[in-house]
């Protein structure tokens, strides 16, 4: 499988430009092409990888924008959606499966991924709460770029609270056409929330 986007954080931490959605769908073809065994044209060139005899690369898309998510549904095989508000997904779901039909594909053969920060507590006090919220404020604990992100957007982005508040949630996306989740863990309880939904959440779920 390739994930793909337009390497927003990526470019700009190199100090460089992301790509433009027209560089991103070419991307996605060549790389595509050259993957199944089919021959592509990069800067001009025609390539093709001899050894490749029949191939077969699913191509995942992350999009946030309009113009994106049209692009995630007229060439991508998959969406990758980074934060678990329900809202937002049910809208931008709704968005790339629409531009797959308008292109002619199977809107329901494109694959849904949410991905996210993920903190189970032991419980939902306000204390646990902050906490988990500090922890994922930024996808990373310790970001120093985590002051504008106000608690109201956390609690929506993010998977945070008990077992029973990720499984209610991830049902939810579930239900609105969700096809796969990925949960991002990176703060001060890694093995804890790993071990919850490996005990718990993963099992609720079926």
């Amino acid at each position: 499988m390739c994930g793909i986007g337009r390497g927003d954080s990526a470019m700009r931490v190199a100090g460089r430009k992301p790509n433009t959605l027209a560089r991103l769908g070419e991307a996605i073809e060549v790389i595509r092409d050259l993957v199944e065994g089919r021959e592509a044209t990069v800067d001009g060139n025609p390539i093709r990888i001899p050894w490749i005899k029949d191939g077969k690369l699913p191509v995942w898309m992350a999009a946030y924008g309009p113009r994106a998510l049209a692009l995630a549904g007229e060439k991508a095989d998959g969406f990758i959606l980074q934060l678990a508000d329900p809202f937002l997904t049910e809208w931008m779901v709704k968005a790339v499966r629409q531009a797959a039909t308008d292109a002619g594909r199977d809107p329901d053969a494109l694959t849904i991924c949410v991905a996210a920060p993920a903190y189970v507590t032991a419980d939902d006090s306000p204390a646990a709460l902050a906490h988990a919220r500090d922890q994922c404020r930024h996808g990373r604990a310790d970001n120093p770029d985590t002051a504008f992100v106000p608690d109201e957007i956390v609690d929506r982005f993010c998977l945070l609270g008990p077992a029973e508040a990720h499984i209610a949630k991830l049902r939810r996306l579930k239900d609105l056409g969700v096809d796969q989740f990925a949960v991002y863990d990176m703060h001060d309880d890694r093995e804890g929330t790993i071990d919850a939904y490996g005990t718990e959440i993963i099992p609720a779920l079926g």
